[in-house]
Protein backbone atom coordinates (compact mmCIF):
# COMPACT_ATOMS: atom_id res chain seq x y z
CA UNK A 1 0.00 0.00 0.00
CA UNK A 2 1.40 3.29 -0.74
CA UNK A 3 1.52 6.45 0.91
CA UNK A 4 -1.48 8.25 -1.28
CA UNK A 5 -3.91 4.73 -0.46
CA UNK A 6 -3.38 5.32 3.04
CA UNK A 7 -3.25 9.16 2.74
CA UNK A 8 -7.28 7.87 1.17
CA UNK A 9 -8.30 5.91 4.23
CA UNK A 10 -7.11 8.41 6.68
CA UNK A 11 -9.23 10.70 5.30
CA UNK A 12 -12.32 8.26 4.97
CA UNK A 13 -12.31 7.09 8.44
CA UNK A 14 -10.82 10.11 10.34
CA UNK A 15 -14.73 11.64 10.38
CA UNK A 16 -15.69 7.99 12.07
CA UNK A 17 -12.92 8.47 14.75
CA UNK A 18 -13.90 11.93 14.91
CA UNK A 19 -17.33 10.89 15.81
CA UNK A 20 -15.67 8.69 18.65
CA UNK A 21 -13.83 11.43 19.97
CA UNK A 22 -16.67 13.32 20.93
CA UNK A 23 -18.44 11.01 22.67
CA UNK A 24 -15.28 11.36 24.93
CA UNK A 25 -14.58 15.19 25.14
CA UNK A 26 -18.28 15.63 25.42
CA UNK A 27 -17.88 16.16 29.26
CA UNK A 28 -15.53 19.34 28.96
CA UNK A 29 -18.27 20.83 27.67
CA UNK A 30 -20.21 22.83 24.48
CA UNK A 31 -16.58 24.79 23.09
CA UNK A 32 -14.47 21.38 23.51
CA UNK A 33 -17.39 19.20 21.20
CA UNK A 34 -17.20 22.27 18.41
CA UNK A 35 -13.60 23.01 18.06
CA UNK A 36 -12.96 19.11 18.22
CA UNK A 37 -16.17 18.79 15.13
CA UNK A 38 -14.21 22.14 13.26
CA UNK A 39 -10.60 20.80 13.76
CA UNK A 40 -11.75 17.47 12.73
CA UNK A 41 -13.02 18.52 9.59
CA UNK A 42 -10.57 21.13 8.59
CA UNK A 43 -7.98 18.14 8.67
CA UNK A 44 -10.10 15.54 6.75
CA UNK A 45 -10.47 18.71 3.87
CA UNK A 46 -7.12 19.46 3.66
CA UNK A 47 -6.36 16.02 3.39
CA UNK A 48 -9.10 15.58 0.80
CA UNK A 49 -7.68 18.60 -1.25
CA UNK A 50 -3.99 17.46 -1.28
CA UNK A 51 -5.47 14.05 -2.78
CA UNK A 52 -7.45 15.71 -5.36
CA UNK A 53 -4.35 17.82 -6.42
CA UNK A 54 -2.10 14.41 -6.63
CA UNK A 55 -5.07 13.06 -8.80
CA UNK A 56 -4.50 16.36 -10.99
CA UNK A 57 -0.76 15.89 -10.98
CA UNK A 58 -1.31 12.36 -11.74
CA UNK A 59 -3.71 13.06 -14.81
CA UNK A 60 -1.19 15.69 -16.14
CA UNK A 61 1.37 12.53 -16.26
CA UNK A 62 -0.64 9.75 -17.78
CA UNK A 63 -0.87 8.71 -21.54
CA UNK A 64 -3.60 9.59 -23.84
CA UNK A 65 -6.29 6.96 -23.38
CA UNK A 66 -4.86 5.90 -19.82
CA UNK A 67 -7.58 5.91 -16.91
CA UNK A 68 -5.95 6.90 -13.88
CA UNK A 69 -7.07 5.99 -10.26
CA UNK A 70 -5.44 7.21 -7.51
CA UNK A 71 -4.53 6.13 -4.33
CA UNK A 72 -6.55 2.89 -4.99
CA UNK A 73 -6.92 -0.13 -2.00
CA UNK A 74 -8.40 -3.54 -2.74
CA UNK A 75 -8.92 -6.02 0.17
CA UNK A 76 -10.85 -8.68 -0.74
CA UNK A 77 -14.06 -9.50 2.33
CA UNK A 78 -14.37 -13.34 1.35
CA UNK A 79 -12.12 -15.46 0.65
CA UNK A 80 -12.31 -16.99 -2.76
CA UNK A 81 -11.43 -20.85 -1.72
CA UNK A 82 -14.43 -20.12 1.45
CA UNK A 83 -17.07 -18.05 -0.60
CA UNK A 84 -18.24 -17.68 -4.44
CA UNK A 85 -18.98 -13.62 -3.95
CA UNK A 86 -16.44 -11.87 -5.07
CA UNK A 87 -16.83 -8.19 -3.31
CA UNK A 88 -13.76 -6.06 -2.01
CA UNK A 89 -13.32 -3.28 0.10
CA UNK A 90 -12.11 -1.12 -2.86
CA UNK A 91 -11.66 2.18 -2.90
CA UNK A 92 -9.62 4.74 -5.02
CA UNK A 93 -10.25 8.17 -6.75
CA UNK A 94 -11.07 8.31 -10.40
CA UNK A 95 -12.38 11.14 -12.70
CA UNK A 96 -15.79 11.05 -11.67
CA UNK A 97 -15.72 10.54 -8.04
CA UNK A 98 -12.69 13.46 -7.37
CA UNK A 99 -14.28 16.57 -7.35
CA UNK A 100 -17.55 15.01 -5.31
CA UNK A 101 -15.01 13.64 -2.42
CA UNK A 102 -13.58 17.21 -2.47
CA UNK A 103 -16.59 18.72 -1.96
CA UNK A 104 -18.21 16.61 0.40
CA UNK A 105 -15.31 17.29 2.70
CA UNK A 106 -15.32 21.39 2.16
CA UNK A 107 -18.61 21.55 2.73
CA UNK A 108 -18.61 19.34 6.06
CA UNK A 109 -16.17 22.47 7.24
CA UNK A 110 -19.18 25.07 6.36
CA UNK A 111 -21.75 23.06 8.13
CA UNK A 112 -19.85 23.12 11.37
CA UNK A 113 -19.48 26.56 11.43
CA UNK A 114 -23.46 27.87 10.02
CA UNK A 115 -24.34 25.94 13.12
CA UNK A 116 -22.33 27.19 15.55
CA UNK A 117 -24.44 28.99 17.50
CA UNK A 118 -27.54 27.41 16.44
CA UNK A 119 -27.20 24.17 17.99
CA UNK A 120 -27.68 24.80 21.50
CA UNK A 121 -28.76 21.46 23.01
CA UNK A 122 -26.74 17.95 22.47
CA UNK A 123 -24.12 19.33 20.60
CA UNK A 124 -22.13 16.02 20.62
CA UNK A 125 -24.96 14.02 19.01
CA UNK A 126 -25.34 16.68 16.29
CA UNK A 127 -21.59 16.94 15.40
CA UNK A 128 -21.52 13.28 15.85
CA UNK A 129 -24.03 12.52 13.19
CA UNK A 130 -22.56 15.58 10.67
CA UNK A 131 -19.12 13.60 10.90
CA UNK A 132 -20.82 9.85 10.55
CA UNK A 133 -22.51 11.63 6.97
CA UNK A 134 -19.22 12.15 5.89
CA UNK A 135 -17.77 9.23 6.47
CA UNK A 136 -20.68 8.04 4.27
CA UNK A 137 -20.39 10.64 1.73
CA UNK A 138 -16.75 10.16 1.76
CA UNK A 139 -17.01 6.65 1.18
CA UNK A 140 -19.88 6.73 -1.82
CA UNK A 141 -17.34 9.24 -3.90
CA UNK A 142 -14.39 6.93 -3.00
CA UNK A 143 -16.22 3.57 -3.53
CA UNK A 144 -15.09 0.84 -6.81
CA UNK A 145 -17.10 -2.07 -5.45
CA UNK A 146 -20.87 -1.53 -6.18
CA UNK A 147 -22.05 -3.68 -2.69
CA UNK A 148 -19.06 -1.34 -1.14
CA UNK A 149 -20.74 1.80 -2.65
CA UNK A 150 -24.48 1.01 -1.73
CA UNK A 151 -23.21 0.03 1.93
CA UNK A 152 -21.89 3.73 2.34
CA UNK A 153 -24.96 5.33 0.44
CA UNK A 154 -27.07 3.43 2.86
CA UNK A 155 -24.80 4.34 5.83
CA UNK A 156 -26.04 8.23 4.86
CA UNK A 157 -29.36 7.17 5.51
CA UNK A 158 -28.66 7.05 9.22
CA UNK A 159 -27.64 10.00 10.28
CA UNK A 160 -29.61 12.01 8.50
CA UNK A 161 -32.61 10.33 9.64
CA UNK A 162 -31.47 11.90 13.17
CA UNK A 163 -30.47 15.47 11.75
CA UNK A 164 -34.00 15.95 10.68
CA UNK A 165 -36.16 13.78 13.13
CA UNK A 166 -33.97 16.25 15.75
CA UNK A 167 -32.96 19.00 14.58
CA UNK A 168 -35.52 19.91 12.07
CA UNK A 169 -38.32 21.93 11.71
CA UNK A 170 -42.20 21.82 12.17
CA UNK A 171 -43.51 18.34 11.69
CA UNK A 172 -39.91 16.45 11.68
CA UNK A 173 -40.43 13.65 12.96
CA UNK A 174 -42.55 12.84 10.13
CA UNK A 175 -40.09 14.26 7.79
CA UNK A 176 -37.58 12.16 8.82
CA UNK A 177 -40.07 8.91 8.79
CA UNK A 178 -40.81 9.61 5.07
CA UNK A 179 -37.55 10.35 3.44
CA UNK A 180 -36.18 7.18 5.36
CA UNK A 181 -38.61 5.02 4.31
CA UNK A 182 -38.63 5.95 0.62
CA UNK A 183 -35.41 6.22 -0.03
CA UNK A 184 -34.96 3.32 1.47
CA UNK A 185 -37.65 1.60 -0.50
CA UNK A 186 -35.42 2.82 -3.74
CA UNK A 187 -31.99 1.87 -2.90
CA UNK A 188 -33.98 -1.73 -2.04
CA UNK A 189 -35.43 -2.06 -5.60
CA UNK A 190 -31.99 -0.89 -6.88
CA UNK A 191 -30.30 -3.49 -5.08
CA UNK A 192 -32.34 -6.42 -5.90
CA UNK A 193 -32.01 -4.93 -9.67
CA UNK A 194 -28.09 -5.43 -9.02
CA UNK A 195 -28.57 -9.09 -7.35
CA UNK A 196 -30.72 -10.47 -10.71
CA UNK A 197 -27.81 -9.31 -13.57
CA UNK A 198 -25.13 -10.51 -10.83
CA UNK A 199 -26.83 -13.80 -10.58
CA UNK A 200 -28.14 -14.54 -14.02
CA UNK A 201 -24.37 -13.53 -15.04
CA UNK A 202 -23.32 -16.38 -12.85
CA UNK A 203 -25.50 -18.25 -14.39
CA UNK A 204 -25.12 -17.94 -17.79
CA UNK A 205 -21.21 -17.67 -17.82
CA UNK A 206 -20.34 -20.36 -15.19
CA UNK A 207 -18.32 -18.10 -13.23
CA UNK A 208 -16.49 -19.26 -9.79
CA UNK A 209 -17.39 -16.05 -8.67
CA UNK A 210 -20.54 -13.67 -8.58
CA UNK A 211 -19.40 -10.45 -9.78
CA UNK A 212 -20.51 -6.54 -9.94
CA UNK A 213 -19.59 -5.70 -13.64
CA UNK A 214 -18.97 -6.39 -17.68
CA UNK A 215 -15.54 -7.19 -17.96
CA UNK A 216 -14.67 -8.50 -21.33
CA UNK A 217 -15.92 -8.52 -24.80
CA UNK A 218 -17.12 -11.49 -24.43
CA UNK A 219 -19.59 -11.02 -21.45
CA UNK A 220 -20.16 -7.92 -23.54
CA UNK A 221 -21.35 -10.14 -26.04
CA UNK A 222 -23.37 -12.44 -23.65
CA UNK A 223 -25.40 -9.51 -22.23
CA UNK A 224 -26.08 -8.12 -26.27
CA UNK A 225 -27.21 -11.65 -27.29
CA UNK A 226 -29.49 -11.97 -23.97
CA UNK A 227 -33.07 -12.35 -24.96
CA UNK A 228 -34.23 -10.00 -22.58
CA UNK A 229 -31.48 -7.39 -21.66
CA UNK A 230 -30.14 -7.32 -25.14
CA UNK A 231 -33.30 -6.91 -26.41
CA UNK A 232 -33.86 -3.66 -23.74
CA UNK A 233 -30.79 -2.19 -24.43
CA UNK A 234 -31.70 -2.38 -28.13
CA UNK A 235 -34.72 -0.59 -27.16
CA UNK A 236 -33.11 1.86 -25.28
CA UNK A 237 -30.05 3.34 -27.89
CA UNK A 238 -33.42 3.50 -30.69
CA UNK A 239 -35.15 5.55 -27.87
CA UNK A 240 -32.08 8.22 -27.20
CA UNK A 241 -31.89 8.34 -31.53
CA UNK A 242 -35.39 9.51 -31.97
CA UNK A 243 -33.81 12.74 -30.03
CA UNK A 244 -31.36 13.92 -33.13
CA UNK A 245 -30.59 17.30 -32.95
CA UNK A 246 -30.02 18.03 -29.35
CA UNK A 247 -26.79 16.76 -27.80
CA UNK A 248 -26.06 14.01 -25.15
CA UNK A 249 -25.29 16.51 -22.41
CA UNK A 250 -29.15 17.91 -23.35
CA UNK A 251 -30.27 14.73 -23.45
CA UNK A 252 -28.30 12.98 -20.56
CA UNK A 253 -26.65 14.99 -17.59
CA UNK A 254 -22.61 15.57 -18.63
CA UNK A 255 -21.49 12.60 -16.64
CA UNK A 256 -24.59 10.54 -18.41
CA UNK A 257 -23.19 11.34 -21.91
CA UNK A 258 -20.04 10.22 -20.77
CA UNK A 259 -21.36 6.81 -20.19
CA UNK A 260 -23.83 6.38 -23.16
CA UNK A 261 -20.89 7.24 -24.93
CA UNK A 262 -18.32 4.59 -23.61
CA UNK A 263 -21.57 2.26 -23.63
CA UNK A 264 -22.14 2.51 -27.34
CA UNK A 265 -18.42 2.37 -27.72
CA UNK A 266 -18.27 -0.89 -25.83
CA UNK A 267 -21.12 -2.34 -27.74
CA UNK A 268 -20.12 -1.20 -30.95
CA UNK A 269 -17.00 -3.24 -31.00
CA UNK A 270 -18.82 -6.31 -30.24
CA UNK A 271 -21.81 -5.71 -32.74
CA UNK A 272 -19.95 -4.67 -35.86
CA UNK A 273 -19.11 -1.13 -37.52
CA UNK A 274 -22.81 -1.60 -39.14
CA UNK A 275 -24.41 -1.50 -35.70
CA UNK A 276 -27.02 0.99 -34.20
CA UNK A 277 -24.71 1.42 -31.76
CA UNK A 278 -22.20 2.57 -34.29
CA UNK A 279 -25.14 4.81 -35.85
CA UNK A 280 -25.79 6.24 -32.27
CA UNK A 281 -22.06 7.05 -32.20
CA UNK A 282 -22.13 8.79 -35.59
CA UNK A 283 -25.14 10.69 -34.80
CA UNK A 284 -24.05 12.10 -31.36
CA UNK A 285 -20.65 11.65 -31.44
CA UNK A 286 -19.51 12.50 -35.05
CA UNK A 287 -18.26 8.52 -35.06
CA UNK A 288 -15.43 9.34 -32.62
CA UNK A 289 -15.34 5.99 -29.81
CA UNK A 290 -14.64 6.58 -26.37
CA UNK A 291 -10.92 6.33 -25.91
CA UNK A 292 -11.35 5.31 -22.17
CA UNK A 293 -13.16 2.44 -22.99
CA UNK A 294 -10.45 1.33 -25.60
CA UNK A 295 -7.56 1.76 -23.34
CA UNK A 296 -9.80 -0.36 -21.01
CA UNK A 297 -10.43 -3.12 -23.02
CA UNK A 298 -6.85 -2.80 -24.32
CA UNK A 299 -5.30 -2.99 -21.35
CA UNK A 300 -7.51 -5.89 -20.26
CA UNK A 301 -9.16 -3.93 -17.16
CA UNK A 302 -12.40 -3.95 -15.32
CA UNK A 303 -14.93 -1.65 -17.38
CA UNK A 304 -17.27 -1.41 -14.17
CA UNK A 305 -17.55 1.32 -12.48
CA UNK A 306 -19.22 2.18 -8.82
CA UNK A 307 -21.29 5.41 -9.69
Amino acid sequence: MDTLSTTLLAAIFLPLLGAALLWVVQPLGRDAVRYTALAVTMLTAVIAVSLCLSYVEAVKNASPGEVKVVASTDYPWLSPSISSVDVKFSVGLDGLGVWMFGLSAILMVTAVLVSWQAIKEREALFYGMLLLLEFGCLGVFTARDLLLFYIFFEFTLIPLFFLIGIWGSEDRRYAAIKFFLFTLAGSMLTFLGLLAIVVWDYQQQGHQQFRFGIESLEEAKAYLNHPLLGKRLLECVNAIRRHQGRSPEQIFSPIDAIKFRSCLTLFKLVAGPESVFAEALKEFYRGQDDEITIGLLAAMQPCSTSY
